[in-house]
């Protein structure tokens, strides 16, 4: 059985009583969630709502948050996390039970697709190019036969390569003519300090097959209140997708945090994660690079290197330090690391321990 695990392991299977001290494993804003977050966090339990059921549409939130991308609360389908809407909408759209994936890429679109038994093919982006996608992917779908679904990325994980708006737009010009949905995963998106470049978030209503997803997990911090959303400017795809799942898809404390979270959207806060991302960005790569590790130009939250070692996460455990060892990407072999841009003062540590290993 394939492995699809993930970053974030606490305890890693076979490290009993293991304790990770620094989790560079996850890949999210290294300032935490908003203050006001954890404002409503804490004045949520004793508000009696605990003791009532979430509200299963979400009006308010829907509204809110669809607005923000010039589109209206029947345009959006909510989820618990980004990851559940995947395995919905795999569900909701198949037809022919064809897909294709751009790889390397997010364990989760082929675990979902495999479930619902669609043949799959593959995009792979070429190690020598960076892992960049190029125009022959857009050959490919011209030329294959249809595909139900068309997942990419953008940026991409695990490299964080961001493809260029025009190459997108070409990309889903040609799905169209062939029928297909194409889901843009933008969850790492807005942690890029790119968005207003490279987010096709404002082009939805040119692109009724296009489907947008994105999470409140990485830029606001918040992976343990999982809620995540699908846009669409079709509101009969979004229907396909609200219509499959449990009435409670998300729940009360998540939907206010989110409530919370987007009044802090273009924020202080924003500017002080795009500057700290930037500067440790460049930190840990020329610090990676000058110990002779291959680094890929990664724009978000995230590097992707190769290293001739191919015990680095196991030595890096013992330190009380997780990285993601990615050989369980496609396309990936053991060698293949991701670690997340964190406080300067935790990429100091991981450099630290990477120099005395």
């Amino acid at each position: 059985m394939k492995n699809y695990r993930h970053g974030g392991e606490v305890k890693p299977e076979g490290k009993k009583g293991f304790r990770v001290k620094y989790d560079f494993s996850i890949n999210i804003a290294p300032c935490g969630p908003p203050k006001k977050v954890l404002s409503a966090i804490q004045g949520y339990t004793g508000s009696g709502l605990l003791e009532k059921y979430p509200d299963p549409l979400n009006y308010d939130l829907k509204k809110k948050l669809a607005s923000s991308y010039g589109l209206k609360a029947k345009n959006l389908a909510l989820g618990s996390g980004a990851s559940e809407l995947i395995y919905r909408l795999t569900k909701a759209l198949r037809s022919n039970g064809r897909a294709l994936i751009v790889e390397p890429s997010f364990l989760e679109y082929e675990k979902a697709l495999s479930e619902e038994g669609y043949e799959i093919s593959r995009f792979s982006c070429k190690e020598e190019q960076g892992f960049k996608i190029d125009k022959a992917l857009i050959d490919i779908i011209r030329t294959a036969p249809p595909y139900d679904l068309i997942f990419i990325a953008n940026p991409s994980n695990p490299a964080g390569i961001l493809t260029k708006k025009s190459l997108i737009k070409e990309l889903l010009k040609a799905a169209e003519e062939k029928g297909s949905y194409v889901i843009l995963d933008e969850s790492f998106m807005e942690l890029t300090g790119k968005e207003k470049s490279y987010s096709l978030s404002k082009d939805l209503k040119e692109y009724p097959s296009l489907i947008l997803l994105n999470t409140f997990t990485k830029y606001y911090a918040m992976p343990d209140m999982r809620i995540g959303y699908a846009l669409s400017s079709d509101p009969e795809t979004i229907n396909l997708i609200e219509s499959l799942g449990q009435p409670w898809k998300v729940s009360g404390l998540a939907a206010l945090s989110a409530m919370k979270a987007l009044d802090s959207k273009g924020s202080r806060r924003g500017r002080k994660i795009k500057r700290s991302l930037k500067s440790g960005r460049d930190y840990l790569k020329k610090s990676l690079e000058k110990m002779g590790y291959k680094v890929y130009k990664g724009r978000a939250a995230y590097l992707l290197f190769w290293s001739e070692r191919k015990d680095l996460k196991e030595k890096l455990l013992k330190k009380g330090i997780l990285i993601r060892d990615c050989s369980n990407y496609y396309g990936l072999t053991k060698g293949y690391y991701r670690i997340a841009v964190k406080r300067k003062k935790e990429n100091k540590i991981l450099i630290k321990n990477l120099e005395e290993l």
